[in-house]
């Protein structure tokens, strides 16, 4: 990184939360030139998305491992979406309008849907992805009659795919 001379504070939409945040540029550039913003706490912006954004979309993508993740997307094609990316955020399509969906964890508590932390700013909806615990001996689930393992050999889990968008939706965004 090559510093310069900062900038005074300035006002980005975010394109994830869509909301105004402080976003000044530190002076800094990285190797390939592009110019390092920071936000008033001092945390780096990555690219359009501000660092609250940044650092939730993180966290999700971390804690969804793919087994979440193929029974996210598949809920979604069975509801009709269509996948133009499996990346976290997930985004789909459904009646030409694009959507952004997030995940969160949660489970049931007396009546209560517990979630796993606060809701993320910037989706449109929200994959509850419950987690429940069911205890069986291995003898037991062999005798199972509908039991299917995936991440075998046989049933591989998909890999993320990312689908471009037309030159003309990316200029609408920012």
């Amino acid at each position: 990184m090559t510093k310069e001379l900062a900038q005074e504070p300035a006002l980005k939409v975010c394109t994830y939360c869509d909301q105004e945040k402080v976003r000044i540029w530190c002076g800094a550039k990285l190797k390939d030139g592009s110019k390092v913003f920071i936000d008033h706490k001092h945390q780096r912006w990555a690219g359009r998305r501000c660092p609250d954004c940044e650092k939730s979309r993180v966290q999700t993508a971390v804690k969804c491992d793919r087994f979440a993740k193929a029974n996210i997307l598949r809920e979604l094609e069975s509801k009709g979406f269509e996948i133009l990316s499996s990346a976290v955020p997930i985004k789909v399509r459904k009646d030409e309008i694009e959507f952004t969906v997030g995940m969160r964890r949660a489970f049931m508590d007396r009546g209560e849907i517990v979630l796993e932390n606060e809701m993320e700013t910037g989706v449109d909806m929200v994959a509850l992805v419950f987690e429940t615990v069911r205890l069986a001996t291995p003898e037991q689930i062999s005798a199972m009659p509908n039991v299917r393992v995936v991440g075998s050999q046989t049933n591989q889990l998909p890999e993320d795919t990312i689908v471009s968008r037309p030159a003309s939706l990316s200029s609408n965004l920012g």
